[in-house]
């Protein structure tokens, strides 16, 4: 019976695997279609989801949370700022810094995009009780270290196999 169960756990690890596929997928596609809404491209509608998380970030901190190359952080800038959803302002503890605000027309433009799945999402949850939200938070939390983790890998690999290294 111990093999039955063993494999009842692996069957249910490949579901979940198979459905963190699809909802990454699922994701990108509405991250997409969110870009295209904006106007923008994805890469910028996520640095905006970020800089909106982090409040107002520096161009070198939102690439060092990105990991993206300070020129590809300084074209996102510049789309976001053009676009309207960004400014840049002196840092008033260092006017040297410049930090990265998003603008109140990012603010309406975000509820508009995203407040209703927000919505959807927390009638959704209704039905958790509270330890069963606390287990998918947790999961969601050890799921993004590990994405975010695996991201670094994938651009250090990269970075080796650009240098010649393998």
């Amino acid at each position: 019976m111990a093999s039955s169960g063993r494999s009842d756990r692996d069957e249910l690890v490949q579901r979940a695997a198979r459905h963190l596929r699809t909802l990454g997928a699922t994701v990108d596609l509405f991250t997409e279609a969110a870009a295209e809404q904006l106007g923008v491209n994805v890469t910028d509608v996520q640095c905006l989801n970020i800089i909106h998380e982090i409040g107002s970030p520096t161009a070198g901190e939102l690439a060092t949370r990105t990991g993206l190359t300070s020129g590809t952080i300084t074209g996102v800038i510049d789309r976001l700022e053009q676009a309207g959803y960004v400014q840049r302002r002196s840092d008033p503890a260092d006017r040297r810094r410049v930090r990265l605000v998003p603008t109140a027309e990012a603010g309406r433009q975000a509820q508009r995009i995203f407040w209703p799945i927000l919505e959807a999402a927390s009638r959704d949850y209704s039905v958790y009780s509270e330890d069963q939200l606390r287990l998918i938070i947790e999961f969601l939390e050890r799921t993004q270290a590990l994405l975010a983790n695996e991201t670094r890998t994938l651009r250090v690999r990269r970075g080796n196999e650009t240098n010649g290294d393998s």
